[in-house]
């Protein structure tokens, strides 16, 4: 993403944040969402190793109850809606995607299309709102559905600004609404079912299951101190996190990987007083064969100040791992010594 993207997507956010504070000077109706939202910790924002929860049910009633109701009553249960409650059902019409395709029950879609309308778009980032039509029209296709047949009725129970969107979403190029090219996320099958892993636009040609592998990786960086996020395939690896950075025979290597996922974890609050000052993230490569993983495993010893790193090498896996501060006069949670724990588990990981 470059620096206008950046600006444009800030501008978008204040642009919802001023129109949340409008809403709010007016009096506005209560919310007529439970109180409750959805838990970081617990996973509730990925897409794919979830599983139902309670919020799930509530919101289900909700959005059905707003499907069936009146053209005024959808409008003042819109106008009751905050910004924090759009982005509550945003996320309930992103898991309703998952949930679908493993059921592959459209009635699951509709409700995910229901709570996407019942959004005052002036009050989020629309493109929020477009990601979560493209996980639903992929879901829908894997349903059985026609798109038109899926969307179009679902415009009218929204206002204006949803039919514009919703209907430019269908008018899309099929490119442009492909989940993949168009919008970063590709189907992976799991131990619960189908889900959605984020993907990125590096080479992707692995000769092993690097799915799996990051998986396995996720999983013993999970058991700790930190949330972990689901993986993004397709990543690229950086030579910066290693030694010999600038020197073209890294920059080989990494230019000839097969594959790469990237994992992001966050401390969880109670373990530190700052936990947004924290990084933790893995790589998890196939390289071009296992000598380079073993040379890239090597390069991992010696980390730049500030960071540490554990890097280990099985046959051409190669698993890098680096915590750091990211805010100036924040101490490092992790130093070598405590990041030695992750090794066997990381290993164990590499091995299947």
């Amino acid at each position: 993403m470059d620096r206008e993207d950046e600006i444009v997507i800030g501008r978008e956010m204040a642009a919802a944040q001023e129109a949340e504070r409008l809403r709010m000077a007016g009096d506005p109706p209560p919310s007529p969402l439970p109180p409750e939202r959805y838990d970081a910790a617990r996973g509730d924002f990925g897409l794919f190793d979830i599983e139902p929860v309670a919020l799930d049910a509530a919101l289900t009633a909700f959005v059905r109850e707003y499907r069936e109701a009146s053209a005024a009553r959808r409008a003042a249960l819109r106008d009751g809606t905050s910004l924090d409650d759009a982005y509550t059902l945003l996320t309930f019409a992103r898991r309703a995607a998952v949930f679908a395709l493993r059921g592959a029950d459209p009635t699951l879609v509709q409700d995910g299309l229901s709570a996407c309308a019942a959004i005052g778009y002036e009050r989020i980032d629309a493109r929020d709102g477009l990601v979560a039509l493209a996980l639903l029209h992929h879901a829908a296709g894997h349903c059985g559905l026609a798109p038109e047949e899926a969307f179009t009725p679902i415009a009218r129970l929204g206002e204006p600004l949803f039919a514009r969107l919703l209907e430019g979403f269908l008018e899309r190029p099929a490119r442009d609404r492909d989940l993949r090219e168009a919008w970063g996320y590709t189907e992976v099958e799991g131990p619960l079912g189908a889900g959605f892993l984020g993907c990125g636009y590096e080479p992707w040609s692995p000769t092993v299951d690097l799915v799996g592998v990051s998986l396995r990786v996720a999983a013993a960086l999970r058991g700790d101190d930190y949330v972990i996020d689901d993986p993004q395939l397709a990543a690229k690896l950086s030579a910066i996190w290693l030694s010999a950075a600038g020197d073209p025979a890294l920059e080989s290597m990494l230019e000839h990987v097969r594959g790469a996922v990237v994992v992001h974890g966050r401390l969880r609050p109670e373990t530190h007083s700052e936990p947004h000052s924290q990084q933790l993230t893995a790589w998890v490569v196939e390289a071009r064969d296992g000598a380079d993983a073993t040379r890239l495993a090597e390069l991992a010893r010696t980390p730049r100040a500030g960071d540490a790193l554990v890097g280990l090498a099985a046959g051409p896996l190669f698993v890098l791992v680096v915590a750091r501060s990211v805010v100036m006069g924040v101490d490092a949670y992790e130093d070598s010594e405590r990041m030695a724990r992750f090794t066997p588990r990381l290993r164990a990981a590499l091995d299947g």
